[in-house]
């Protein structure tokens, strides 16, 4: 799985070089859940959609290690609650909201 990169310091020793395909098989799981994510949030609104995207992708990353997945599962609880309230307040239901944030939990699997 595609990991976030280490930030190096001077005394740190330097990380393997990423593998090509396991690069490349992370950044098309990620594509896959913004489309998701596009698809099923699509009540926030054109052109924020994205930031929205990203703002739950980092939150749902809360309190894990560096070297973790960028996209963990279980998603952080939090990122999901914040992003179903914030679906409910752009006027999607709370059933609906609720089915959206289920489906991203089962694709970051």
């Amino acid at each position: 799985l595609l990991t976030m990169p280490k930030r190096s310091t001077a005394s740190s020793e330097p990380s393997p070089p990423p593998v090509p395909v396991c690069e490349a098989l992370g950044l098309a799981s990620v594509r896959q859940l913004s489309e998701l994510f596009h698809s099923e949030c699509a009540a926030l609104g054109g052109r924020k959609l994205h930031s929205h995207f990203e703002q739950w992708l980092w939150s749902a990353r809360a309190g894990v290690s560096e070297e973790a997945p960028v996209i963990p599962h279980p998603p952080a609880a939090e990122a999901s609650t914040a992003l179903r309230r914030k679906l409910v307040c752009a006027g999607m239901s709370e059933e609906a909201a609720l089915a959206a944030t289920a489906a991203l939990e089962q694709r970051a699997k």
